[in-house]
């Protein structure tokens, strides 16, 4: 057992070292780790007997001198906490519910990589730590993509190539092939490809319905003004629609439900004087809009844009209709 309290204790004076580049007194060692500072010089002695190597350099503020790692820096920062590793096995659990399966499958393949080089007892408690947590499941379309295609769009995205792709509208339409100029995927509860046509419109095709892509040998510019991450800021979901600012109202009795919801990055909120909230807004596509609303679980009464309401209501119809 003791043997056993002074290897985690060097793990963890190791990675204090790491993370502090000017180095640590002994003294404030000895404090994080409630032992004695006797204590701290044996372990310090027992990881340079490991093959770490510890500097003796001057403290700035003080005559004392402080211990610093040099050497093995890289591997000690790359020693993960019990809980940092079960976060990045739940966060892999998550990725394969909404990204294609094989960019989930290339990140389980790295977290497997980055545990094999952790401590026994940090995998031995990561793994407790994560049989200790669960993600909630929902039902929605689950992503599907072909390895080989995901990896021709890859290589075509860095190199900037341009490509014809065959596609199939909505899955059950004739096929026709396309000249794209790809430049990124998004992942969610479908997997898309964003391509820039010859016309220099953006414009998006799901993976799953893409039967053949090849390059065609010719190269392309990026645009300066275009950005992956604007082009999904501004939607909900992967619509790229015309925006719309969206204003939803919740009832006094409701309110406390939905200060901790977040519908988008542009969101605000607004206390009302009866004790409501206003909630708005700015964002494209409809029907995700409308599934956002709905899947809240609060009631709320939409204000405004008067589309997004008859949207709603016809949903909720369209919903009623096809119940049985």
């Amino acid at each position: 057992m003791q043997r056993n309290r002074q290897a985690a204790r060097l793990l963890s004076i190791t990675r204090d070292l790491a993370a502090a580049p000017q180095g640590l007194l002994p003294s404030e060692l000895a404090r994080r780790h409630s032992v004695t500072r006797r204590t701290v010089e044996r372990d310090l002695a027992a990881l340079e007997a490991l093959g770490f190597e510890i500097e003796t350099v001057p403290d700035d503020a003080s005559p004392r001198l402080r211990k610093r790692l040099a050497g093995a820096q890289g591997l000690a920062s790359a020693i993960l906490s019990p809980s940092e590793l079960a976060a990045a096995r739940a966060a892999a659990r998550a990725l394969a519910d909404v990204a294609a399966g094989p960019v989930a499958a290339s990140f389980g393949i790295l977290l497997d990589k980055l545990e094999q080089g952790q401590p026994a007892a940090v995998r031995v408690d990561a793994a407790a730590l994560d049989a200790a947590q669960a993600l909630v499941t929902r039902a929605a379309p689950r992503p599907a993509a072909d390895a080989g295609l995901l990896t021709t769009l890859q290589e075509a995205i860095l190199a900037c190539a341009e490509l014809r792709i065959t596609y199939r509208k909505g899955g059950g339409a004739d096929a026709r092939d396309y000249i794209a100029r790809p430049c990124g995927l998004l992942f969610g509860g479908r997997n898309y490809l964003v391509w820039r046509g010859e016309d220099g419109a953006y414009r998006k095709f799901t993976l799953g319905h893409i039967e053949a892509a090849a390059p065609t040998g010719r190269h392309f510019d990026l645009a300066d003004d275009f950005s992956m991450e604007d082009f999904a800021a501004r939607s909900l979901g992967v619509m790229s629609e015309a925006a719309l600012d969206v204003v939803l109202r919740a009832a006094p009795n409701r309110a406390a439900l939905l200060r901790d919801f977040s519908f988008h990055s542009t969101q605000t909120q607004e206390a009302t004087p009866d004790g409501g909230l206003l909630i708005r807004f700015r964002a494209a596509g409809m029907a995700e809009i409308c599934n956002a609303i709905f899947g809240c679980g609060v009631p709320l009464t939409i204000l405004g844009p008067e589309t997004l309401a008859q949207a709603y209501r016809a949903r909720l119809t369209a919903a009623l209709d096809n119940f049985e």
